[in-house]
């Protein structure tokens, strides 16, 4: 592995344990308080408009209320401001899931070159000739070239969506390996 492959490691790392932790989580828990704070104005707003309507219906009127009127352009208001805030707590579990993701890359990396390091030690000492050698290191390395597709027929097995014969299938089809039957 090289100074620059380490630096990355590190810092893919770095990134992940300090993006995943409780920074994250405050930030969304705090941005979720706003939330709630602006669902509570807007209860406000609808008792001003119910009862400026109740008033105006009890004493017999039909016109526009100023109150009612000024009442929902708040409403109105809150309405962009909820939108923002809920964009930002997408944002947020976005970024959380991209920085998961990238751990199991860099974990399927490492994994790979131990695996790769290992079929040269078994080349090395002849137990592997170099067109095993060079169908070994295809496949390793198709782990990590068809990660997200790997990623998904994991999740789909786990939940059920695919039998074990078409995970295994498919899985063997990414992998460039032979589908043994």
């Amino acid at each position: 592995m090289g100074v620059f492959d380490k630096i990355k490691k590190g810092v893919t790392t770095a990134a992940v344990s300090a993006g995943t932790g409780a920074a994250q989580g405050a930030v969304i828990k705090k941005v979720e308080m706003e939330l709630a704070d602006l669902l509570n104005k807007y209860d406000e707003c609808y008792l001003i408009i119910g009862k400026r309507i109740a008033e105006s219906l009890r004493s017999g009127e039909e016109n526009s209320d100023a109150k009612v009127v000024e009442a929902f352009q708040r409403i109105q208001n809150f309405d962009l401001k909820k939108s923002e805030l809920e964009v930002k707590i997408r944002e947020i579990k976005g970024e959380r899931l991209e920085l998961v993701e990238a751990a199991k890359l860099v974990k399927v990396e490492e994994d790979v070159e131990k695996d790769i390091a290992k079929c040269k030690e078994l080349l090395e000492i002849g137990v592997d000739s170099q067109e095993e050698y060079d169908r070994k290191v295809a496949t390793l390395r198709n782990k990590v070239t068809n990660f997200k597709q790997i990623d998904a027929l994991d999740q789909a097995l786990a939940k059920k969506l695919l039998s074990e014969d078409d995970y295994k299938k498919k899985k063997a089809s990414l992998l460039g390996q032979d589908i043994v039957e």
